[in-house]
Formats: C-alpha cells, structure tokens, sequence
C-alpha cells in the first residue's frame, strides 16, 4: 500500500479463534444506495395536549426543559431483559409481557413460545404493561405497535401512562386539567411515537390500553424513550454490572444517522483525506434519479489488478436497514418500505434456481447443463420490462468486476445466512437446500459468526423465535425461511462471486445511541470476513505465448460448480484446506489438469495453467496466417 496519511479504526484485541492474518492487499467495496429507496418511510407523531407536568405525587417532574428526547431503552434490542418487563395477565406464554418488544416477529404458526406482542388475557381497561428501568429514570416518549400476526388484527387504539417508583403509588400522566389520553395505532405494524410534552423522573413507567381494535384484542409491542439519571439511584442490580462485552470506543468516528446527502459528504471527505487509496463512483441511478455510490478502498484505485481479488460489501438492498450506514435522517424510526415503486431489491433478483435445476432435470446427468454463470433469462434483458433501475444498476455493478467474495449487510436478526436462499424441491417448506460449496459456505458463515461479538453467544437472547446461536450463529437460507431471486442465489449461479448475508442486530431500527456498540460488536469480524478472499487457489490461464485466456473454465473434481477466468485471463477459486484435482478449459483449447493443495494459513496457492490449441483450433489459426503471410508478401 502506499504511504498515506489515513488514519483507519483500529483493530480490536484478536479472538482465539478466526483465521491468520492476510498480507495482500485486496480491492473492497462499500455500497450506498439513494434515499429514495427509503422514500416511502412515514413515522406518525402525536402532539400532547397541554404542557402541563403530572401532579400530586412524590415523582420527580423533570427540570430538564421541554421537549428533551431520550434514546430508547432498548426494549427492542433486547437491552431490557425480560423479567424488568411486567403485564397484568397474558392469554399464553408466548403472549407475555416478554413479547411486548418493539418490532418483535411471531413465527408463522404463532407458537406458543414465540408469538408477535403482549396481549392481555382479558378485555377492559384495567389491563397493562410496564418495564422496569431498575434505576432512576427521565422518560421523555413511547413508541407503540401492533401485534405481529398473519392471523390477528390487534392493536391498541389509545392508552394512557402512569409512573411509579415503588409500583406501589402510581401517577397518571395529565396535563392541566385530565389525565392525557395517548392516540395509539391504526394498523398492526406502523410504530407511532408520543413525546411527552414534560419529561418525567421515575423508575416504572406503566401503559394502561384505553381503546383498542374491536375486532381484536389488547395487544401492543413497546419501545420507551428515556435517559438514566446518574448519582440518583439505588445500588448496581446483577443487571446493571459492567458488562463484558462493553469497551470504551477507539475510534473516532462520526457516530450518527445520516442521509443519502450525508453518505455521500462522508465518502468525499474519506476520499480528499485519503486520495491515493481511494475512489468514489456511482453505479447508476435510483428511480428517483439519486446516484448509487461505491467507495473503493485499494492500492490502486480504479485498475484491476492482475491476480489481486475483487471484495464486496452491499448494505441496504432491502432498503429499510439502519445498522450498515449508521442509520437515517429520521433517528432510526423509520418504517421504511424498499424502492420507490416498493420494490425489495434483495428478493427481486432474476430466479437462475429455477432455470438450472429445470435444466438439470431434463438433462441426462447433472453436469450435462453449465452450472455456473447462468444466463439472465430472455424476459429480463426486454427494455420495457418493468424491472427496478436500482436492480439493473446493481446487477451491471455485479457483472463488470469479477468479485470473489461479498457480504450483504442486513439487520433485524442476528445470524449468517448462505446459500442456497431458494428450497428445492419447490413444494418443500423450511428445508436445507445446500449449494455443491456447502462446505465452503459454511466455514465462511463461522468465520464471521464467531467473530461478531454476540451472534454466535449461547448467553444472549432469542431476536425474535429463532435459536441461531444454537448452531453458531450460522443458517442455510432455505432452511430459515425459502426465498426466490435472492442476492446470494444470484451472485453464487450468475457470477463467481460467493455472497453470505449478515444481519447484525435484532433492532432493524436502532437508535444513534446503539451505533457505537453495533460498530464494536461487528467492526473485527468484517475485516476477518474479508481476509477469506484469500483462501483457496488463484492463478492464471494462459495461451503458449503466456496472453491470458479469457472466460476459461476452472472445474474442480467433486464440486459441481465452476468459475471462470477474467478478461486478463487471472482467477480465484475459493475453498477449504485440502487436496484438490484442477482442471483448466477452453473451447479451442486442450483440457489441463493438476492438483493443487490449499493450506490452513491466509493466502491463497498459486495453480496455473498453460493450455495448447486444438489441433482443428490450430490448423484453422495456421491457414489464416499463411494467407495473411502471402497477402503481405505479394
């Protein structure tokens, strides 16, 4: 690399396990996307009314002026554990107060255990849910939701809030003359946020459901807004130790949501401070007309290197994730649909599934069909069809640099997901659905798993009804829940680009007071994720002049799946420590084997291949020559 006067974040202390340390430098790329895919985000506000403080009671109204807004509590991040929130009565387990998290997801048949809110067991206004904050609090806001369900409609039209610091004594919420009648939610799924006018100091904070849907029942998922006071609380609880997994911060980054315009002031300034390494580009145009812009991050910033890797991370292409960019102009609170014509780009994606294992199934033997780079399908490559820019920007993006390796950042759960994302047979549900590289995939998706600080910890609690951790924080995507025209599935059969989807946090949504420890859990596993691009073979495919071949095939015995050469002839193959029988094709050119053994340690074994024209191929070059000859000499 060459001498700069970048100053990178830090590495963190290595964990005791994860692979060595690579030495090649390798071409990242980081992605935005425009605003405009957030377009459809909408956030309801509600105003109180009055100013007024809540009265006659031995709570502290706040002397912190008007309007202050607190960071959440972090019910839904799971910051607030389950026994500090309590409920009235519950239908079911699976219904408890446990469930009331902003933003939680039920399973599809609602078990018992995880069901999608807190519902009352009962039907009147004497029902209600409260957290304990375990210490002094200035509460400053509510946020509140429906029950998640494909099989209910509830929710809680209006509720009022009370305080306590005993839950012995409790005092409503009132401005001059009533006790305030919150407005709640008209749907199940769009979070609405009340501010209280007047911050209140207390330790409990109660919702007490007024009105609700009448076709349903009570039930409400909960986020709170409030900062703990310091030097005005009890001793430290078990909850409240210094946890493990808190550092102080190294890195002095800018840790706060930004917008489309933002993103693009941050790469610009990281590219002036650092111009020798670095280069900002936009990949095409959003439908709004906003450009889609790439940070490249090399040693020699837009050239393509001759045996050096292409790396990739995607952020934001279900556009409604906050944790890859830091968050949004709207302080996470965004209920973001996809592009502006609400299109999920990471689903949306053409089906090649489809199209390989029907070919497979008609085909006398498995390997009578091309299993890799499966052309687009005729439809898609119409010009009036209805296909998203931003779809076919990112897809130009994926074909025009020959990546290795890729992640896809996501959040709103916490696991690794690998290919395949498409269940086959197509009639089965929730079945494990591996790629031939099953093992490649899998030591990747660990790799990273147990290299994020929390993914793969059997101590931290299930996101939503999934037990990842169980198995290390890793998941075929079929088994988890069957996707077609995914990202992964795309990337893995129409280029040579191996892609793994990480979804970093339960919170889909979380505050810029989370940013900070969102970066530190996951700031060593990216760059440990990255290091794998090194792993494996490498080499070139020459013709007997040493030109490098282009689109020539390198097949791996037992693995059907191949990759190809680039235009300058160059390729990586990733794969696991062992022994493997290479060969190296061309049409016109004659088949070359040998094997070639890939180590444990960081850096990928070189393995090229020469390869001899046919003899039809050269007779046919000779003829031509020899024309061209006596044409000349004539």
């Amino acid at each position: 690399m060459r001498s700069s006067p970048c100053h990178w974040p830090k590495r963190a202390a290595r964990p005791s396990i994860g692979p060595g340390r690579g030495e090649v430098m390798q071409t990242v790329f980081l992605t935005v996307v425009g605003s405009d895919w957030l377009s459809g985000s909408h956030l309801t506000r509600s105003t109180l009314i009055g100013q007024g403080p809540p009265r006659g009671s031995s709570l502290n109204s706040a002397h912190h002026g008007v309007g202050q807004t607190c960071p959440p509590l972090r019910l839904e991040s799971l910051g607030v554990e389950d026994f500090q929130m309590q409920a009235s009565s519950a239908q079911r387990f699976g219904l408890g107060a446990h469930r009331g998290r902003l933003n939680i997801q039920a399973g599809i048949l609602e078990e018992d255990e995880f069901a999608g809110a807190w519902c009352a067991a009962h039907r009147d206004r004497s029902q209600w849910l409260q957290v304990d904050t375990q210490r002094l609090t200035l509460f400053t806001g509510i946020i509140t939701q429906g029950r998640n369900s494909l099989w209910s409609t509830d929710w809680v039209t209006q509720y009022m809030v009370s305080f306590s610091n005993d839950t012995q004594s409790w005092i409503n919420y009132r401005n001059e003359t009533d006790d305030v009648i919150f407005p709640g939610n008209s749907d199940t799924d769009t979070p609405v946020l009340n501010n209280l006018a007047q911050p209140v100091l207390a330790r409990y904070v109660r919702v007490r459901p007024q009105g609700w849907n009448w076709r349903g029942h009570i039930c409400l998922r909960l986020e709170v807004l409030g900062c703990p006071e310091p030097g005005l609380n009890p001793p430290l609880t078990p909850f409240h130790l210094p946890s493990p997994l808190h550092t102080i911060l190294t890195d002095n980054l800018d840790f706060r949501h930004h917008n489309h315009k933002g993103m693009r002031q941050i790469m610009k300034m990281i590219n002036e401070k650092c111009p020798d390494i670095t280069r900002v580009y936009n990949i095409g145009k959003s439908f709004g007309g906003l450009k889609m812009y790439a940070v490249e991050i090399t040693d020699n910033p837009g050239k393509h290197e001759l045996g050096e890797p292409e790396f990739r991370y995607v952020a934001g292409i279900h556009g409604n994730e906050m944790v890859y960019k830091l968050g949004s102009e709207l302080a996470g609170w965004t209920y973001g649909r996809r592009t502006l014509s609400g299109i999920d780009l990471e689903n949306n994606f053409p089906d090649l599934n489809s199209i390989l294992w029907a070919a497979e199934h008609l085909a006398a033997g498995r390997h009578a069909v091309q299993n890799h780079h499966v052309p687009l399908p005729q439809w898609y490559t119409t010009t009036n069809i209805m296909v998203a820019h931003e779809m076919r920007a990112v897809i130009r993006w994926m074909e025009k640099f020959p990546f290795v390796l890729g992640g896809n950042l996501q959040s709103g759960e916490m696991v690794v997901s690998y290919p395949f994302y498409k269940v086959h047979p197509p009639r089965q549900s929730k079945i494990a659905t591996f790629t031939p590289d099953e093992a490649v995939f899998r030591w990747l998706a660990l790799v990273f798993a147990t290299t994020h600080r929390t993914i793969s910890s059997r101590s931290r609690r299930v996101c939503h009804t999934n037990d990842f951790a169980k198995d290390h924080g890793i998941v075929n995507g079929a088994s988890w829940h069957s996707t077609t025209g995914s990202m992964g599935d795309f990337s893995y059969l129409h280029t040579n680009c191996f892609e793994l989807s990480m979804e970093l946090s339960c919170d889909k949504f979380p505050h810029s007071s989370e940013l900070s420890l969102e970066w530190e859990n996951s700031r060593e596993a990216l760059l440990v994720f990255m290091e794998q691009v090194h792993r494996g073979i490498k080499g070139m495919v020459m013709n007997p002049k040493g030109k490098g071949i282009a689109s020539a095939i390198i097949s791996i015995d037992e693995i059907k799946h191949d990759v190809t050469t680039g235009v300058g002839g160059d390729y990586w193959r990733l794969l696991n420590p062992g022994e493997y029988q290479v060969s190296a094709s061309k049409k016109g050119y004659i088949k070359a084997r040998r094997t070639c053994s890939v180590g444990y340690k960081i850096g990928a074994t070189v393995c090229n291949f020469k390869l001899r024209r046919s003899r039809e191929l050269f007779k046919r070059h000779t003829i031509r020559s020899g024309i061209w000859q006596r044409a000349h000499t004539q």
